[in-house]
């Protein structure tokens, strides 16, 4: 018997089957099956051959990172286990790595450490549904520095529609959201003392507020103004006076512990949370502590000023539940302080006028500013 040449043997596909390269990278793969048929008995011969789909996507592939090679953003292309297979001009410069050392790594050779583990669960959470990512991430150079980078990744797939790829398109934005930050700081901030403004101040508050109705705790509510502040003013001028608040700023924020808030309110005006401070036993060493800074004279330009403070304070819950009737009690306080003579503070409620700073001629060598 005359054996069939091979071409015209039955060719039997049975379907794609995926293996794994010498190189570690997986790779799907077309099997068929032929029968050749001998004098004595028949050969089934398997054939393994790159489908037509995968080279069509390999192909495609292969164009994209042609055209990657001009492009403007960083990128990089892995395959289906996150192994950087490629990566552009642009992205060497990004990260200060060369091709040579990206290409067989992962991105966690980027890794910061400043991201939360669930965003990279929700991430291959997306592109594993077939879905594009975007994000921003916190990056490290190879230098060690930090930079800031708007990133899409989009899965790569081929004709069967299995993922065979992830391409990372990144874009720096570190002087964009340094710039951000830096009006949101101004938003927030009092341009004189750096101190929180009235704005971010009641976002304190009511954060302090939210914190002790879910521990059932407490905390207290200062309201400072300056004792014959204006009178420096139009004195010495207003250069004066804004040297003695930043002074004070500064002294007030030595006063407190670092869960604490101080802010500047506006003029001569501060307000203070300090928190886990449910009574008059918990906010006394603090009061302490601003006796001992705001008591040491101030110096400016050969001036040595002395100054005094009027304060009102309030407790949450014990004066009220929300942030209307805690500043209302702690400013009624405030002004009854102010109304005996000044220079102590007053209790919400408490009729008695307590002796904060003690005023007299300087002795003592003044404070600089």
């Amino acid at each position: 018997m005359q054996r069939k040449p091979y071409s015209s043997c039955p060719h039997y596909r049975v379907g794609n089957v995926h293996v794994t390269r010498p190189d570690g990278q997986a790779a799907s793969l077309e099997a068929a099956i032929r029968v050749v048929e001998g004098e004595r008995n028949s050969l089934f011969l398997l054939e393994l051959r790159q489908s037509s789909a995968t080279a069509d996507a390999s192909e495609k592939l292969l164009r994209f990172q042609d055209v990657a090679e001009w492009s403007e953003d960083a990128i990089a292309v892995t395959d289906s286990q996150g192994v950087i297979v490629y990566v552009n001009p642009v992205f060497e410069a990004l990260t200060g790595y060369g091709r040579d050392e990206l290409i067989g790594a992962t991105h966690a050779i980027l890794k910061s450490n400043l991201h939360d583990p669930k965003l990279y669960s929700r991430m291959w959470r997306t592109l594993l549904t077939k879905r594009a990512y975007r994000g921003q991430f916190v990056n490290r150079r190879k230098n060690g520095r930090l930079f800031y980078e708007d990133t899409v990744i989009r899965p790569f797939c081929n004709a069967y529609g299995e993922i065979t790829h992830f391409i990372a398109c990144g874009r720096d934005v570190s002087k964009r959201v340094k710039s951000m930050r830096k009006l949101e700081h101004l938003a927030n901030h009092d341009g004189l003392t750096g101190l929180p403004n009235r704005n971010l101040f009641m976002d304190r508050l009511q954060q302090a507020q939210a914190y002790a109705s879910r521990h059932n705790s407490g905390f207290a509510l200062l309201l400072l103004d300056l004792d014959s502040f204006k009178a420096i003013n139009d004195t010495h001028g207003h250069s004066v006076g804004d040297a003695v608040l930043q002074a004070v700023a500064k002294r007030l924020r030595k006063s407190l512990r670092a869960e604490d808030t101080v802010a500047r309110l506006g003029g001569d005006e501060f307000a203070l949370i300090i928190e886990k401070a449910a009574s008059r036993h918990d906010v006394q060493p603090v009061l302490e502590n601003m006796k001992v800074q705001l008591q040491t004279p101030f110096a400016f330009k050969g001036l040595n000023l002395s100054i005094g403070a009027s304060i009102g304070i309030a407790f949450y819950p014990l004066h009220g539940r929300n942030s209307h009737d805690l500043i209302k009690h702690a400013d009624h306080a405030m002004y009854r302080a102010k109304a005996a003579g000044g220079n102590g503070h007053v209790f919400s409620t408490d009729k008695t006028h307590c002796l904060l700073l003690i005023p007299g001629p300087v002795s003592t060598p003044g404070f600089n500013l």
